[in-house]
């Protein structure tokens, strides 16, 4: 059966990378959900790693009968003028993901038509001295096509 359990199972994303789709010169070639040709990046230009507290990344996709809702959710620590000058960044660009769970399974999300958007949805200093001072953030994309598997 072509639905059954191979390997690990194990939940959460273990790296977020980004790039903003103006630094991208082709997106990848997809098939039935697998990556055949992989995205290229404009030369100079690399893969940025999106910093996130251990066991905090979440990542859900659903079809809705037409489209494919990603979002990818975490939480990134501590407020400061850095970290918020940074979202405020964020937000206004748009990007292409790949994404990386624990069993090593690597997606690419987005098309430099079709890209992903990043908000910070919470900004949360909690109730007391052992909560955390964090930001919740969430990389959204609506489009056609499920997220892609890179294979190696």
């Amino acid at each position: 059966m072509a639905l059954e359990k191979e390997g690990t199972n194990s939940g959460s994303i273990c790296k977020l990378e980004i790039v903003d789709v103006d630094k991208v010169s082709s997106d990848a070639l997809t098939l039935n959900g697998v990556v055949i040709t992989n995205v290229s990046l404009s030369a100079g230009e690399n893969w940025e790693e999106v910093y996130f507290t251990q066991d905090s990344a979440h990542l859900v996709e659903r079809h809705n009968g037409e489209h494919h809702d990603l979002k990818v959710t975490w939480r990134s620590p501590k407020d400061s003028t850095n970290s918020i000058s940074y979202l405020q960044t964020l937000k206004r660009r748009r990007y292409l993901a790949r994404i990386t769970d624990l069993n090593g399974t690597v997606k690419i999300a987005g098309t430099k038509e079709e890209p992903c958007a990043i908000k910070h949805v919470m900004r949360d200093h909690g109730q007391n001295a052992r909560d955390s001072n964090h930001y919740n953030l969430e990389l959204s994309l609506t489009r056609s096509e499920p997220a892609a598997i890179i294979t190696t």
